[in-house]
């Protein structure tokens, strides 16, 4: 997986998966899945950059 490490792009989808593949493997495939889920802020009714300036001023205390 690559993703950033600068405010909110993450929480914004910013990231996917990075595939290698061994081109020596015999194996031949029909198809190849790959699935990313990500609901970290599923329910809150805030956007991306309103969770970090909470964060950012509140911290992370426990609810």
């Amino acid at each position: 997986m690559f993703h950033p490490h600068i405010g909110a792009q993450l929480d914004r989808g910013l990231y996917g998966p990075l595939i290698m593949e061994d081109p020596t493997e015999p194996t031949d495939y029909d198809d190849e899945l790959v699935v990313m889920c990500d609901d970290w802020e599923d329910g809150t009714g805030r956007d991306p950059d309103q969770v970090l300036a909470d964060l950012r001023a509140n911290g992370m205390a426990a609810a």
